[in-house]
């Protein structure tokens, strides 16, 4: 079973980077694309008709959408708006989901976000900032909030203050449950130095 699991990884893996880099991989075998498809669709099993969009890149780590966030630094998965002019944004017209030049950008925009709740729109518990961002018209809300419950040990209805811990527990909750990524304490340090 575990060996299953490193297979279908390591497929899906191949898989994006030849959505990634399907512009390179032509350009190796020829100037028309066929081949590059020829390939792609034996080793993904569909045939491109252009970039894919994050929903349809299969992850094993949840479902679609999850190996593209981290790949495009938005481990929150933080929703394209075309008037956040976030540092470091590369985000291309038409996308659903913020992209990023770097992984601490795209931490510094997640940080930035949760911060606004605070400051902005005065929302200062687990609950209320969950409710926004991830609300039950889209998500299992009630699962997010358990699971931010349980990652910051903060109450859902506790009080919180806007400070750096706080906001790095709630970030770290945050892209563990978007896409079951791990948030290092030094990757938010320098993002926050950048806020």
């Amino acid at each position: 079973m575990k060996a299953l699991k490193i297979i279908l990884v390591i497929a899906t893996l191949v898989a994006l980077i030849f959505v990634l880099f399907k512009e390179q991989i032509k350009s190796l075998f020829t100037s028309d694309s066929t081949k590059a498809d020829t390939i792609f669709k034996q080793v993904s099993g569909s045939t491109p008709s252009s970039s894919p969009s994050r929903e349809q890149i299969k992850s094993p780590v949840k479902d679609a959408g999850h190996i593209s966030a981290v790949a495009v630094n938005n481990p929150m998965n933080i929703r394209a708006v075309a008037k956040n002019n976030w540092k470091g944004k590369i985000t291309k017209d038409g996308e659903a989901f913020e992209s990023f030049d770097r992984l601490v950008n795209g931490v510094r925009a997640g940080a930035k976000l949760v911060q606004n709740y605070f400051k902005l729109h005065g929302l200062k518990t687990i609950e209320k900032i969950i409710y926004r961002y991830a609300p039950p018209s889209e998500n299992d809300t009630e699962s997010y909030i358990q699971l931010a419950e349980d990652e910051t040990g903060y109450k859902r209805d506790a009080e919180l203050k806007p400070d750096k811990e706080t906001i790095f527990a709630l970030c770290k909750a945050m892209c563990k449950m978007e896409n079951a990524y791990n948030l290092e304490k030094e990757v938010f340090d320098e993002a926050w130095e950048l806020i």
